[in-house]
């Protein structure tokens, strides 16, 4: 049976931030800014390269999981299938990412699990979940994907961590505020 791209992209994901709600709000950026950076995969988000033989084409297959880009946190809440186009694919340095950018406006950007050529990788529009490099024309052996950003990949006991300090430097800076009224 064929693998089938998913074309739908707002009916896996939700977003975090409303456009018409205050962006630069404290709370919008102190809650996704415990995460550490603009930038952040949470949990899921586990990807491969899968090979269709019926159609002879190349697919990224992504599960679900939870990221932040732009400070945005993004749910992707079913597994996606992304073609990559047919085999063999030209040989080099390939990304998986996350293709999305914030921007304030109505209707909001969708988030996309695109896979680009290390040559189009923009920083300001992609976060790079994986790097995938194709050396030759054997999909079995000449195909190797990394995960990329682990060491900004953060666990539910760190984001726990990280709000109780959050809240904690919240409620001394609340009781010595007090102290002067």
């Amino acid at each position: 049976m064929p693998i089938v791209e998913t074309l739908d992209w707002n009916s896996v994901q939700s977003r975090s931030v409303d456009p018409y709600s205050h962006y630069t709000s404290e709370s919008v950026n102190s809650l996704t800014s415990i995460l550490g950076d603009a930038n952040v995969r949470v949990n899921g988000l586990d990807g491969e390269i899968l090979y269709d033989d019926p159609t002879d084409k190349i697919f990224v297959h992504v599960s679900p999981g939870t990221a932040t880009k732009d400070y945005v946190v993004i749910n992707i809440e079913n597994d996606v299938y992304v073609d990559a186009g047919s085999w063999p694919v030209s040989t080099g340095t390939y990304h998986i990412v996350i293709d999305y950018k914030y921007e304030k406006k109505y209707p909001p950007n969708i988030a996309r699990i695109s896979f680009v050529e290390d040559s189009a990788l923009d920083p300001a529009q992609h976060f790079s979940l994986y790097q995938v490099v194709i050396s030759g024309s054997t999909f079995e052996t000449d195909v190797v994907v990394t995960e990329l950003e682990a060491e900004r990949s953060i666990g539910l006991d760190s984001s726990v961590t990280s709000l109780q300090t959050y809240m904690d430097n919240k409620f001394n800076q609340m009781m010595l505020l007090s102290m002067y009224l």
